[in-house]
């Protein structure tokens, strides 16, 4: 997957119709992997809200995941 640079020079403004676009964009390019990997989960995502709904034994790697995806 490639991917390009979006700089901002300032946040989002609530009713901005880009503003959660881009949040669920970017959420959805750092989860797909991991949704993936742990197919036991379930990662709902409503505007600025996000969930993570699996067993508890996955709830380490998952958060390892996640953690490493968002160091590269």
């Amino acid at each position: 997957m490639d991917f390009t640079l979006i700089s901002s020079q300032s946040d989002t403004q609530q009713g901005e119709p880009l503003g959660g676009v881009l949040f669920t964009l970017t959420h959805f390019c750092i989860f797909r992997p991991i949704a993936t990997t742990h197919l036991t989960c379930v990662f709902p995502l409503l505007v600025s809200d996000m969930h993570i709904i699996c067993p508890t034994l996955d709830v380490l790697p998952i958060f390892y995941d996640c953690k490493k995806s968002l160091e590269h």
